[in-house]
């Protein structure tokens, strides 16, 4: 079986993204891999290399300057010339990764190939870099992009949108997420709690959470709103707002399963609306809800998959009222569809991805 490195811009102990648990999955199946973790500035002190399980081993390199402040290909090409020095003094010296497979979930690391110049390259994107680009300065960024894809052996991308952008760079695939669990079919219960479960931060429209709550409040009295997860540092103050109505509640980090799940009648995603940069197709989070057989209720996310059991809402009462009562009424007649949709997402089905495109 071919071992795998990973290149990322994401330290390992961070809260786990797609990179981890790509490297999770890989390891889990009884590939070794090597999880290159976000570089060292020349005056940081590298991170020693340690082993996060038998399987994988974390190593850091080094890059001269922060990639959103390389403003020019000049600066993108010295900082090239350091990192891929710093790669193979690290890991291609040593031997390791002659016939590995490389995953390279940055943008602008187009010097891979002259490093694995043998090596299969699979970039993944997961995000729109030129909609962020640092004052809008998308030509040095591009210029990266390009490069990067144009030596990747595949590209894959974590939306339809963002496959269509990427596909006049060379051969593109989509990959999305996958499930923790099997689909799980709900208990027939009394369901009274809208759960949003995650990072609770700017990306959430609080807007539309107050004015979504003062409905359910007139409404749906019965209903009420719980927000589980970390608080953004500095954002105390301004959620606390949120409890002003008595219908949305916040509570600390949980595992999911850890939730009463068996109170909870739709998972909740507040999202604000962010055309430009949002490519986000189908978030972590909601497949993990769905698995456990409730449906969504989003805003924002204008790329979110579209299907049955998905329903957007915006700050209009039709479309609060159209929402819960679909969600209410059709609870149990949805789980069919949402139970294929989950099938079709598995761990099993990422991993035979990932391996067919490696024996390509």
């Amino acid at each position: 079986m071919p071992n795998f490195i990973l290149f990322t811009k994401t330290l390992w102990g961070e809260p786990p993204r797609l990179r981890h648990q790509v490297a999770s999955l890989l390891a889990n199946a009884g590939h070794e891999v090597i999880f290159v973790q976000k570089p060292a500035l020349p005056w940081q002190m590298r991170k020693p290399t340690f082993t996060a399980n038998d399987r994988i081993r974390i190593t850091m390199c080094r890059e001269l300057i922060h990639h959103k402040l390389r403003l020019a290909p000049l600066i993108h090409q010295a900082n090239a010339a350091l990192s891929a020095r710093s790669i193979r003094s690290h890991i291609t010296s040593s031997g390791t990764g002659a016939r590995a497979v490389i995953l390279n979930f940055n943008y602008d690391y187009y010097f891979l190939r002259r490093v694995f110049p043998d090596n299969k390259i699979f970039t993944f994107i997961n995000d729109d870099h030129l909609a962020t680009a640092l004052f809008r300065y998308e030509k040095p960024l591009r210029w990266a992009l390009e490069k990067t894809c144009a030596f990747s052996d595949r590209i894959l991308a974590v939306s339809s949108s963002l496959q269509d952008e990427l596909s006049s760079y060379g051969p593109t695939d989509l990959f999305l997420p996958w499930t923790d669990v099997p689909y799980r079919r709900p208990r027939e219960t009394a369901r009274n709690i809208l759960l949003y479960w995650g990072y609770i931060n700017d990306r959430l429209d609080t807007g539309l959470l107050m004015h979504f709550a003062d409905y359910l409040k007139r409404s749906h009295p019965n209903l009420r709103i719980m927000l589980v997860g970390p608080i953004e540092r500095g954002l105390g103050r301004k959620f606390t707002k949120l409890f002003s109505n008595g219908v949305i509640e916040i509570s600390p980090p949980a595992a999911l399963d850890s939730i009463e799940l068996d109170s909870v009648l739709a998972g909740l995603i507040p999202y604000r609306f962010r055309r430009k940069i949002d490519a986000a197709e189908l978030p972590n989070k909601a497949l993990q809800i769905l698995a456990r057989g409730l449906p969504l209720i989003i805003s924002g996310m204008p790329n979110f998959v579209e299907q049955p059991f998905i329903f957007r809402i915006r700050r209009s009462k039709d479309s609060y009222e159209t929402s819960i009562a679909t969600v209410i009424k059709q609870f149990f007649e949805l789980q069919p569809d949402i139970k294929t949709f989950v099938s079709m997402h598995t761990p099993e089905k990422r991993l035979a991805q990932l391996i067919r495109l490696s024996g390509e």
